[in-house]
Order: C-alpha cells, then sequence, then structure tokens
C-alpha cells in the first residue's frame, strides 16, 4: 500500500466533483449549467491527474502530472467563463486576451518550460512526499494567475455597480474565489503538506453550486430524490461504526481503565446519539425538500383546476389570496391591477382595512421586474441603483405597507398585475420554497386573469352592442 500523506482529502475532492458532474449532467442545461459542468470536468481532471501522479499510475508520473497542472492552468479561464455568463456580461476581446494567455501557458507547460514534474522523496516513517524543483520560470504562471485575479476584482466591481451586490448568487461566487486564493497561498507556505488547494477546491465548488441554486437554475429535489438521501445517511452511518467505536473504545480502556461492559454500555449509548443526529438530520433534509413541495404540489394543482373554471377576475383575485395565505405565513397580500397607467390596489387579504393606493407603471419597481424576472425582494432591491430612482412618496408607501415582495403577473413582456406581500409574520425571509411556489401561483394566476379579462371584455362588447340596438 502506497503510504500518500492525506490521500483522503484528495479522493473526498474527487468524489464530490465526481457526484456534482454527474448529477448536473442530468439536470435541465442553460448556459450557466452548462459551463459549471466544464468547470467540474476542469477539477475532475485536476485532481484526478494529482491522485494518479502520487499513487504513480501508467504512464507514470510525468504524464500525471501535466494532466493535473495544465487542468488547473485552464481552470482559471473556465471559472471566467462561467462568472461571466452566470452575470450575462458581455465583452469578446478580454474573452479573446484571456483565451491567448491561457494557451500559451498551457503550451509552455506542455514542453515542460514553466515547471519540472516532482520528484518522490520517501520519508523516515515511510510516507511518500513529492518534491518540486521551482525555478524562476514559475513567474509566469504566477503573473497570469495574478492578472486573473486583477480582472475578477474589476469585472465583480463591475456587477456590483451595474446590478448592485444583491445579484443573486454573487456573494457566493465571490466567497469561493476568496476560498481558491486562500488555499492555494496556503500552499505555497514552505514544508506544508496538506493539500489545501484541493479542499479549497471543494468548498468553492459547493458554493458555485450553491450560488446557481440561489439563481433559481434548479431545484435541488430535482437533483437529490429520496434514495440518495438515505444512501448518505447509512454512509455517514457505516463511517461512523468503522471511525467511532474503535477508537473510542481504546481512547476509554487506555484513559479511564474501565471494564468492558462499562465500555461497551458508553460506546453504545454515544454511538445511538450518533445515529439519532443523522436521523434527525435527514429527516429535516427530507421534509425539507420533498415533503413541503408534495404540500405544494396539491394546493398548486387545486388552485389550477379552479382558476381554470373561473371567468371572473375578482374570483381569481380572491383564490389567488386564498392559496398564499394558506401556503405562505404573510401579513398581508395586495393585488394591484392597471388603472390609467398606474397599478391601482384592487384586492386585499384584509377585507375590513379598506387600502386604496396605487403605484406608478414607470416605477424603477415595475421596471425591474418587467426586465429581470417574476419577482424582487425589497431588502435585496435596496441595494440595487434603481432603488435610489424611487419617488420619496412611494417609499414612504412600501414602508408603511411593511412590503418586502412583490411578484409580477405578466402576459409576455406585459405586466398585467402587481402582488403585494408584506413582511412575514414571524419576521424571517422568504424561503426559496416559498418563492418557487410564489412564481408558480403567479404564472397559473397570469393565464387566469388574461383569460377572464377577454371573457368580460367580450361581454362588455356584447351587452354594449345589444344595448345599442335596443334589446
Amino acid at each position: 500500500m502506497i503510504d500518500v500523506p492525506y490521500l483522503y482529502v484528495n479522493l473526498t475532492a474527487l468524489c464530490c466533483y465526481i457526484f456534482i458532474f454527474v448529477t448536473f449532467l442530468a439536470a435541465k442545461k442553460n448556459p450557466d449549467i452548462k459551463y459549471f459542468i466544464v468547470v467540474m470536468g476542469g477539477f475532475i481532471l485536476w485532481t484526478g491527474g494529482s491522485i494518479l501522479m502520487r499513487l504513480r499510475v501508467f504512464p507514470g508520473i510525468t504524464f500525471w502530472f501535466l494532466v493535473s497542472i495544465m487542468s488547473l492552468f485552464a481552470l482559471a479561464f473556465l471559472i471566467f467563463l462561467f462568472i461571466s455568463s452566470f452575470a450575462r456580461l458581455k465583452g469578446f476581446f478580454l474573452k479573446a486576451v484571456l483565451a491567448g494567455l491561457t494557451f500559451l501557458l498551457e503550451i509552455l507547460t506542455a514542453l515542460g518550460l514553466i515547471l519540472d514534474a516532482p520528484s518522490m522523496l520517501v520519508r523516515e516513517d515511510g510516507g511518500i512526499v513529492f518534491v518540486y524543483d521551482i525555478g524562476w520560470p514559475i513567474l509566469f504562471p504566477c503573473l497570469f494567475f495574478l492578472f486573473y485575479i486583477i480582472t475578477m476584482v474589476f469585472v465583480f466591481r463591475h456587477i456590483i455597480k451595474e446590478k448592485g451586490m444583491s445579484t443573486p448568487g454573487l456573494v457566493y461566487i465571490i466567497m469561493g474565489c476568496c476560498a481558491v486564493l486562500l488555499g492555494n497561498m496556503l500552499q505555497l507556505i514552505p514544508g506544508n503538506v496538506f493539500p489545501w488547494d484541493t479542499l479549497s477546491g471543494i468548498i468553492f465548488a459547493f458554493l458555485l453550486m450553491w450560488a446557481l441554486y440561489k439563481k433559481r437554475m434548479f431545484q435541488m429535489r430535482l437533483l437529490i430524490s429520496r434514495s440518495v438521501v438515505l444512501m448518505i445517511g447509512a454512509l455517514l452511518c457505516i463511517l461512523a461504526a468503522a471511525y467511532f467505536i474503535q477508537p473510542l473504545s481504546v481512547f476509554l480502556d487506555v484513559h479511564y481503565n474501565l471494564s468492558g461492559s462499562a465500555i461497551t454500555t458508553i460506546v453504545a449509548v454515544l454511538f445511538s446519539m450518533v445515529i439519532t443526529a443523522v436521523f434527525v438530520m435527514l429527516k429535516k433534509l427530507i421534509d425539507a425538500l420533498f415533503t413541503r413541495e408534495e404540500q405544494q404540489n396539491r394546493l398548486l394543482k387545486r388552485f389550477s383546476t379552479e382558476v381554470s373554471q373561473s371567468l371572473n377576475t375578482g374570483e381569481v383575485m380572491r383564490k389567488l389570496i386564498g392559496i398564499i395565505k394558506e401556503e405562505v405565513p404573510v401579513g398581508c397580500v395586495y393585488v394591484c391591477l392597471p388603472e390609467d397607467n398606474v397599478f391601482m390596489a384592487s384586492y386585499s387579504s384584509e377585507q375590513l382595512v379598506k387600502k386604496r393606493f396605487s403605484i406608478s407603471a414607470d416605477n424603477p419597481c415595475v421596471k425591474y421586474l418587467r426586465a429581470n424576472g417574476q419577482y424582487l425582494l425589497l431588502s435585496d432591491f435596496r441595494k440595487d441603483p434603481l432603488y435610489l430612482s424611487i419617488w420619496k412618496s412611494e417609499k414612504e408607501l412600501f414602508q408603511r405597507l411593511s412590503l418586502s415582495c412583490i411578484f409580477a403577473l405578466k402576459d409576455g413582456d406585459n405586466i398585467v398585475g402587481l402582488i403585494l406581500l408584506s413582511d412575514k409574520e414571524k419576521g424571517v425571509n422568504f424561503s426559496y420554497t416559498e418563492l418557487n411556489f410564489l412564481e408558480t401561483v403567479s404564472s397559473i394566476a397570469s393565464i387566469a386573469v388574461k383569460n377572464a379579462g377577454l371573457y368580460e371584455q367580450m361581454y362588455r362588447e356584447v351587452f354594449h352592442r345589444a344595448h345599442k340596438a335596443g334589446v
């Protein structure tokens, strides 16, 4: 057996990358997901090449070293492409320059002009470490990565300036880039053996995945099934049994000199506590991923059936408010419909409170919804440059109503209504499960409102013609 220090870190990283890679291959593809899959492929080649090099697998150390180091150099460009796609950045010239620099560095590396393959050194304890002979050419990749770091800083500044820090998932990408930078800096500490760069890669990959989730590029439920969750739980229990029972028994025997029965009892109790903790965690995970969404699916099916059978706008609005209040614990729900170039508050969940107010059709919130999506969270939107252009009176209105979220009822590119949601009753933020539910409800309601409007318009025209004809 080849004794390579901290090889388990590299193996853990490789398993994580492969799991994420295979899982996202089955996900619905869009440009961001595709770039993320390519980035994961780069991580697999980088980490896998490093592992096979350390294990001295055929065709040898030099080959797998080149696979690993060239994948590492390519990763910088792949990550840049992912961030550009994620933030919808344009700029062909910059991408062409970075691609050219990456290609040049890859050629120099393949020719052995940057860094030679490491030499193997056997330590006194039998462990194997790899020693690199670093010369002045290493300055080329250092300058290369420094240029990328500077470029990334300017890219993030541009994103924050144009779209605000509230861009979904942006903070996690920044955290991931900082983690990778820190991990590679720790790796340069003289005498260091621990693979900090690989560990930072694991953190980076999961932060990228979480950024995609925050941007609502996929649903976690579609990537993780109940069987996968249970398999992970079983694996955790097996690992706990393998690395928990025997060491704990030895520890109790050596330090406390307990009898065999006492040690068995203590270990059994503690192991039962571990199993219970795993069970509770898995139950909460399954409830979060599946049970809540199954309940929401039933509500959505019922709502879709009810509003499809109604051609009355008022009835559709009342059912819309009802289903929102049933599933999402908000204080109040208002529905505003277009009327003379404003969105007039027409329906409310508080029937006894008569609040007549309007939101102008050119309000920055409406512009944002028209251009960027179906909803906005005011806590995030306050960080957006567009928020500064909202009239003071409308800001005071939002504050008076305690609004926290606005959904748009859309008919193509047109907004045919606004759903205003006040703060949640317990003061907590909206979960992504709730936002997904509200987005689906809004889509169903938009179609129902359109159909009801067409019917009511046709009814008015027929009534008017009949009245004009004296019938």
